[in-house]
């Protein structure tokens, strides 16, 4: 779990994760980039032992997610925001893809939006964004094979982990899975809206640049 200053959403987050069964050992590792707030106390005080704290003092999420992958021996690898809810049996059910489908190479859960409180024209455009029927890779969360994420790290310094993912994988290789979900909450104001896409943008011209070194193209967007 990577996490920068998510005091208003760790606990529920790591509730949500903890409540999922899984049929393998498990490690939650919470690896808090730049924290200047309560997210780490709050961590603490919710999951006590069944947490692995680690604080890097760089607030970069590329630099977290090195140092997740530096210090993790599972064969398989989840990386999870930290303001978003798990469904149960949404870990195992992940897992189990993946074990079943040699080819894959990462997967994540169905996805949906909760912008209840957000206003008519807002969810409007929340329905345009989201109710597209189509696979997509997002960085809520995503599991994949450790020699997979092997072979493309370090991440270079980017906005969006998940793009950088995108770009190694083929369509044959990823895949959302049935009978599971990730759940998170998105602006509910047009103002937070378009500070958000502003942030989507600049990173899409980052792995726009990416694009032309691998000499691929972002499948998932």
């Amino acid at each position: 779990m990577l996490a920068h200053n998510e005091e208003i959403s760790i606990g529920y987050t790591i509730d949500s994760v903890l409540n999922n069964k899984l049929d393998r050992p498990f490690e939650l590792n919470l690896i808090a980039n730049g924290c200047n707030d309560l997210t780490v106390t709050i961590a603490k005080k919710i999951a006590g032992d069944k947490i692995n704290i680690k604080h890097i003092e760089k607030a970069s999420k590329p630099n977290a997610w090195n140092y997740a992958m530096e210090t993790s021996k599972s064969p398989f690898i989840g990386f999870i925001d930290a303001d978003v809810i798990i469904n149960k049996n949404t870990l195992e059910g992940l897992c189990k893809k993946l074990e079943e489908n040699p080819c894959l190479k990462v997967v994540n859960p169905k996805k949906e939006a909760n912008y209840e409180n957000a206003s008519f024209f807002m969810k409007k455009v929340y329905d345009t964004y989201h109710l597209r029927n189509r696979p997509m890779l997002n960085g809520a969360i995503y599991i994949g094979k450790k020699n997979f994420f092997d072979g493309i790290y370090p991440m270079p310094k980017i906005i969006y982990d998940d793009l950088y993912v995108a770009l190694h994988v083929s369509n044959s290789e990823f895949s959302d899975v049935e009978g599971t979900k990730v759940t998170w909450k998105e602006p509910e104001n047009i103002y937070d809206f378009l500070k958000l896409r502003k942030r989507i943008e600049c990173g899409r011209l980052q792995l726009k640049n990416l694009e032309r070194k691998y000499k691929t193209r972002l499948r998932f967007s």
